[in-house]
């Protein structure tokens, strides 16, 4: 029942990709928001291979499925900033710092994936604490904080936003 409601999911984001990709007088941001329905229908596709345990047959796609989470929150980030007129160019160079902790757990991870021992693979994404180092530990961890941060960091922007509007229209 689950992998239905994944694939209902994988559906409308194509679907809002799709209708963002068509729309005429496209703003900037809405390239962003379309890279983030876009990233939503991976990150649900993998999901619903996970309730199938499509990576159990093929173990090279989990380094795309453990990335995916953590672009969301840069992404999320991106449009908010384009959308309120603060990322002024396409090339505005501080936001590929927002790129770091998705490189460096990459970096991190990397190893584990060119492990020719599927067992060893398929454990790392199963049983992600279990006899893992430290250093890879860790990794995980920043891999399960990054949302909730840019969560807060893209919330405290849009109060900082709201914030400006009414003292300039008040």
């Amino acid at each position: 029942m689950t992998g239905v409601i994944y694939l209902i999911g994988v559906v409308q984001a194509l679907f809002f990709a799709l209708l963002l990709i068509f729309k005429r007088n496209r703003h900037r941001a809405d390239r962003y928001l379309m890279q983030f329905f876009l990233l939503m229908a991976l990150f649900l596709l993998f999901a619903y291979s996970n309730t199938i345990r499509l990576f159990e047959e093929a173990p090279m796609i989990l380094p795309i499925i453990v990335l995916v989470p953590l672009l969301y929150g840069p992404t999320l980030y991106a449009y908010v900033k384009v959308l309120i007129s603060e990322l002024k160019t396409e090339s505005d160079f501080r936001f590929r710092y927002h790129l770091i902790p998705t490189a460096a757990y990459f970096i991190v991870i990397f190893p584990i994936f060119l492990n020719e021992n599927r067992e060893d693979l398929i454990g790392f994404y199963v049983e992600r604490f279990i006899d893992l180092p430290l250093y890879i530990n860790i990794a995980v961890i920043i891999q399960y904080l990054t949302a909730p941060i840019y969560f807060l960091i893209t919330l405290f922007l849009l109060i900082r936003h709201r914030n400006r509007i009414i003292t300039t229209h008040s």
